[in-house]
C-alpha cells in the first residue's frame, strides 16, 4: 500500500493536531482519517485515545460514535422510508446511533468502522456522509469529523476493495504494530508485569498474524489484553491461566510465557536492590528482563520511596560496569511511562544527570 507505515504513538502525533484545529475551528474541513491494518492491531482503540486526550486539550467533552458498518445495510444507515399522507411523499426516519449535538455532545468523531468489510452498497452509503456530511434527510453536527478503519486485502478477512471516489475522499496510514508504542498505552492502564517483561525479552511475540495460515488465536496487542485479564483473575498464576490464555494468544505464545514465568525464579531480591544491599546480578538475558521490569514497575508504585529510586539509580551504574547498559535505558524508558514519574525522575537529581546523559540512548529507543 503506498501509504504511510506509522505505529499508535506516531499515528497519535499526526491526527492530534489536526483534529484539535478542527474542533476549535481552525481549520473548516477536515478529511476523514482512514486506518488500515491487520487485526487487534489497535486501528479503532487509536480513537479511543485521541478522543481522551482531545478532551484534556479543549477543556470540553470529545465523543466518540463507533458504527460497525459490517453489520448495515444501506436501508439501515440512510434510515427507514414511511409515507406522510398528508404531503403526498416518503419521508426517512434517521439512523438513532447516529451523533446528534444534544445527546452526544459539541465535538465527537463518528468512526466508521470495519468499512473495508462492509458491502459495497453500503460503502456508497458511506460515501455520501464522507463527501457531504449528510446521509439522507440527516446532517452530521458541525463538531463532529468523521474517520473509518478497516483490514487490509491482504488480511484473508472480509473484505470488499474501497471505491476509488471513496477513498480519494480520505487521508490514509496504515498502522503497524510497535512494541514500545503497545507500552505507551499498556503500562499505565496496568497490564500484567510478567506480560511487559516477557514482551521486553520475546518482543516479536507481540503480534504474530500470518494471512496466508488457518492460525485462530494469535498474539496481538488486542488478544494480550485479553491474556492480561486472564492472569489477573488467577492471581498471576500463569500455570492456572494457561487454557484462557492459549484461547487468547495461541499455545505457542502462552507456552513461551509460561516458560519464562519460572524465570522470575532466578531473579535476585528487588527489595535488597531497593535498599542499596549487594547483590549478584544475573548475566542471563531472560532473567534481566524480568529484573528490570520487576524493578521498574517496583519503583512506580506510589509507596515507593526517593530513597528506593536513588538506590535504583546506582544499581544501573552496575549494570553500566558490566556492559549492560541496555538494560538501565529500558527500565528507565518503562518507568517514565507511569503515571507521575517523569516529574518524580526529574525532581531526583540523579534521574536529572541520568535523562542528560543518556538522551542519545533514549532518542535511539
Amino acid at each position: 500500500m503506498s501509504i504511510p507505515k506509522v505505529n499508535v504513538q506516531q499515528l497519535l502525533k499526526q491526527i492530534l493536531p489536526l483534529y484539535h484545529s478542527f474542533f476549535v475551528r481552525k481549520i473548516s474541513h477536515l478529511p476523514p482519517v482512514m486506518l488500515w491494518g491487520p487485526p487487534g492491531v489497535g486501528k479503532s482503540d487509536t480513537f479511543n485515545t485521541a478522543v481522551h486526550q482531545l478532551s484534556e486539550q479543549i477543556g470540553d467533552r470529545v465523543g466518540l460514535i463507533d458504527l460497525r458498518l459490517l453489520l448495515f445495510n444501506p436501508v439501515d444507515l440512510r434510515g427507514i422510508p414511511v409515507p406522510d399522507p398528508e404531503r403526498q411523499y416518503a419521508k426517512w426516519l434517521q439512523l438513532d446511533l447516529l451523533p446528534r449535538e444534544d445527546r452526544d455532545g459539541r465535538y465527537g468523531i463518528l468512526l466508521l468502522d470495519e468499512i473495508t468489510a462492509a458491502a459495497p452498497s453500503v460503502q456508497a452509503a458511506a460515501y455520501q456522509l464522507t463527501l457531504n456530511r449528510k446521509l439522507g434527510e440527516y446532517t452530521l453536527p458541525d463538531g463532529w469529523a468523521v474517520a473509518a478503519a478497516g483490514n487490509r486485502l491482504q488480511d484473508k478477512a472480509v473484505v470488499y476493495k474501497m471505491p476509488s471516489p471513496l477513498a480519494n475522499r480520505m487521508v490514509h496510514f496504515e498502522v503497524v504494530p510497535d512494541l514500545d508504542s503497545w507500552k505507551e498505552w499498556a503500562i499505565p492502564f496496568g497490564v500484567s508485569e510478567l506480560i511487559i517483561a516477557f514482551l521486553n525479552y520475546r518482543g516479536g511475540f507481540l503480534f504474530q498474524f500470518d494471512p496466508a495460515g488457518d492460525t485462530i488465536a494469535f498474539p496481538s496487542p488486542r488478544s494480550w489484553s485479553f491474556a492480561d485479564t486472564f492472569l489477573k483473575l488467577h492471581a498471576n498464576a500463569v500455570q492456572d491461566a494457561y487454557p484462557l490464555i492459549a484461547s487468547a494468544i495461541g499455545e505457542a505464545a502462552a507456552a513461551e510465557l509460561r516458560a519464562f514465568a519460572k524465570v522470575r525464579e532466578k531473579m535476585p531480591d528487588i527489595e535488597a536492590i531497593l535498599q542499596g544491599k549487594e547483590v549478584t546480578i544475573p548475566r542471563e538475558p531472560d532473567v534481566l528482563y524480568a529484573l528490570c521490569t520487576a524493578l521498574a514497575y517496583r519503583v512506580s508504585t506510589p509507596q515507593a520511596t526517593e530513597g528506593e529510586l536513588l538506590n535504583l539509580f546506582h544499581f544501573f551504574k552496575k549494570l553500566r560496569s558490566m556492559n549492560l547498559r541496555e538494560f538501565e535505558v529500558l527500565t528507565v524508558m518503562d518507568i517514565l511511562k507511569f503515571p507521575g514519574m517523569k516529574s518524580r525522575v526529574g525532581m531526583l537529581k540523579e534521574g536529572t544527570e541520568w535523562l542528560l546523559e543518556n538522551h542519545s540512548w533514549i532518542v535511539r529507543k
